[in-house]
């Protein structure tokens, strides 16, 4: 589990840093163009950040033995195929490429993926209830892996809230869309697993966690003030793939209106 749990967290930091390195690819061309996407800047500090933190707990784990639960293993688990097909239809959309699919109905797939996150952060919440209980005291360098797991539920929230508008509007799911939305209830298990087997004495925190944790938290910020803007609508933004969810929809339907006898993934964006 040990081995499992290093690997998995090396190859998602690999994963984070390839995203946030396509965005600044695209954003130092775009921006010169078009001015500042907040939307741009908010995720690619997000994903170095959590790339470093998953580098930096990979390390450890690898190199020093350090101890793991099964939550932790769980949880990176399930956050290397979100962050892996994003990857994937970026690189396509890169390429020239579709750079996403829509999905008709709710397929039995999807309710399956949902029902595994749902049943592994009940889980999490659960072991962790039972371990901290015996904590001692409240170690304070768990606080910003607290707040992490706050903010990347609320940003998950606001992103599920998207996605199911766009569900109940046109009748179907974007494959991007719903890849970036699992990406952060991943990423506040993935936390909250680390403060419980860190609070329970399983493992210390470390000074280079720490850090990298500590600026993991403004960069969770912007992106939850940018996500909850763009919802609102007092954020505008020029990446307009984000910034207004139904123009993803109607793009879906009109896909979908086109080939109405294809069940398979269909194009949503050109």
């Amino acid at each position: 589990m040990i081995l499992a749990t290093a690997l998995l967290n090396l190859l998602l930091a690999v994963i984070y840093m390839a995203i946030g390195t396509m965005i600044a690819m695209d954003l130092e061309r775009a921006i010169r163009r078009r001015g500042w996407s907040h939307f741009g800047v908010a995720w690619l500090s997000i994903m170095y950040t959590c790339g470093a933190h998953h580098l930096v707990h990979g390390i450890h784990v690898l190199a020093e033995g350090r101890e793991v639960g099964p939550a932790d293993l769980v949880a990176v688990a399930m956050g290397v195929p979100a962050g892996g097909i994003w990857a994937l239809l970026r690189i396509e959309a890169s390429r020239g490429g579709r750079g996403d699919r829509y999905l008709r109905g709710t397929p039995a797939w999807l309710r399956l993926v949902a029902g595994a996150h749902l049943i592994a952060a009940v889980a999490t919440l659960a072991v962790g209830l039972r371990l901290l209980t015996g904590a001692t005291a409240m170690d304070t360098r768990l606080i910003p892996n607290i707040l992490l797991v706050g903010l990347y539920l609320g940003i998950g929230a606001a992103l599920m809230r998207g996605q199911l508008h766009n569900r109940r509007e046109h009748g179907g799911w974007s494959l991007s869309g719903l890849s970036l939305m699992m990406i952060f209830p991943t990423c506040a298990v993935m936390h909250a697993s680390y403060v419980v087997y860190a609070g329970s004495a399983l493992f210390a925190p470390d000074f280079h966690g720490l850090w990298v944790d500590w600026l993991g938290v403004p960069a969770a910020l912007y992106f939850f003030w940018v996500v909850r803007g763009l919802e609102t609508g007092t954020v505008k933004d020029w990446n307009e793939r984000f910034e207004a969810i139904e123009d993803l929809g109607d793009r879906a339907a009109a896909a979908s209106a086109a080939a109405p006898d294809d069940h398979v993934l269909q194009e949503v964006l050109g």
